[in-house]
């Protein structure tokens, strides 16, 4: 049974990593070799289902007209001689290449994860919640006038197709705020977490009001 089913590109956390970047190139590409021989294999079978009928109902024939057995197609041999080297390249792919590479990968992060970890919440985190914090006021001010036309466009839709055209009320955005709203509590969540880790210092910045 396979033992990895998906791995992060931790490349995405700012970790360099070669020993596992070539770990997983190397489980990639068995993979793709089982996906090509078993491939193989199914299209060998295949054939040797559509000849061997074929073989079988010559056989028939020959039989039904009073005649004697006849040789077997030639082709059905070759076939399965192939069909005996693909097995065999397929059992070595599940029972030991495949399982090799799934070692070298999970054996790379077992001896790196620590690490990895240590680096994400030292270096990353906090520089990555402190450039979000720098935008989201210039965020805000980018959609806000952009999410108010739109929303004044579909509001002046309904008062056009409404029954009473002598009332108009202006659109209210609650949009924006509630958007920037949701990314500062993911922060302040991290923020919260962070700050209960020993092996990570915050800045201390204050939550940065952001009008609506």
């Amino acid at each position: 049974m396979a033992q990895i089913n998906s791995l992060p590109d931790v490349r995405a956390a700012g970790i360099k990593s070669p020993e596992y970047e070539e770990a997983r190139r190397t489980h990639t590409r068995i993979l793709q070799k089982a996906y090509e021989v078993e491939n193989d294999y199914e299209r060998l079978q295949a054939k040797l289902a559509k000849l061997g009928r074929a073989d079988q109902q010559a056989l028939a024939e020959a039989w039904l007209a009073g005649q004697d057995d006849i040789p077997e197609d030639e082709a059905l041999g070759a076939l399965r001689e192939e069909g005996a080297a693909l097995r065999r390249r397929l059992q070595t792919l599940r029972e030991v290449a495949i399982p090799e590479a799934e070692g070298r990968v999970l054996n790379t992060i077992a001896y790196n994860r620590p690490e990895w970890a240590k680096q994400i919440v030292r270096d990353e985190l906090p520089v990555r919640i402190r450039e979000l914090r720098e935008v989201l006021p210039q965020v805000q001010q980018l959609i806000a006038p952009k999410v108010y036309r739109l929303l004044s466009a579909v509001q002046i839709l309904d008062w056009a197709e409404g029954g009473s055209p002598g009332v108009y009320s202006p659109p209210q955005d609650t949009i924006t705020p509630a958007a920037v709203r949701q990314v500062e509590e993911v922060l302040a969540h991290l923020e919260s977490k962070l700050s209960e880790r020993d092996d990570v210092e915050l800045e201390d910045a204050p939550l940065e009001e952001v009008s609506a």
